[in-house]
């Protein structure tokens, strides 16, 4: 997902709101191109910022076809809330998309594969470390998968990449 900075105000020359733009600018042939590829009309852009114990998500959803922007929100929550955050994205998406969920549906929206935030983040810190495909990465990675275990030890996605990872004990 293109990650881009945007002002909430103003249009650029061209008529294309400056997220649609820095979608464009981030990709060649831009979002569209992207929608085309992954076979969809819309496209969800976003930002995470984590500092100390602040955590700051920028959500935009971009209509590509029409090139237009249907949904903005801006979070800023402790860090612990991160999964209040992810849910409230979810359902504000949701609801703008008009869209009838089943009860089945909405609990998915809703599944956490842990309650635990800390193996969450060293789970993310372990994927982000084996996106990378250096040695020295994936030795990291493994090493947040591992942690990410120690801390809860019912987290299957912390054991679904570990073993994946080159030289991992499993």
């Amino acid at each position: 997902m293109p990650i881009i900075r945007r002002s909430r105000k103003g249009n650029v020359s061209n008529g294309r709101n400056k997220t649609t733009l820095g979608c464009v600018q981030t990709a060649p042939n831009g979002c569209r191109r992207i929608g085309q590829e992954l076979n969809v009309r819309v496209i969800l852009l976003g930002r995470v910022l984590s500092v100390g114990d602040r955590l700051t998500v920028h959500a935009e959803l971009i209509d590509i076809v029409k090139d237009s922007h249907l949904w903005g929100g801006h979070f800023k929550r402790p860090r612990s809330d991160v999964f209040e955050v992810q849910e409230e994205i979810a359902n504000e998406i949701s609801e703008k998309l008009r869209l009838q969920l089943s009860a089945e549906d909405r609990n998915r929206l809703g599944k956490r594969y842990t309650r635990n935030t800390d193996a969450y983040y060293l789970y993310l810190q372990a994927r982000y470390f084996w996106n990378q495909r250096t040695t020295g990465a994936i030795q990291k990675a493994i090493l947040h998968f591992e942690q990410a275990i120690a801390i809860d030890p019912t987290y299957a996605l912390a054991y679904v990449g570990w073993p994946t990872a080159p030289g991992s004990n499993a």
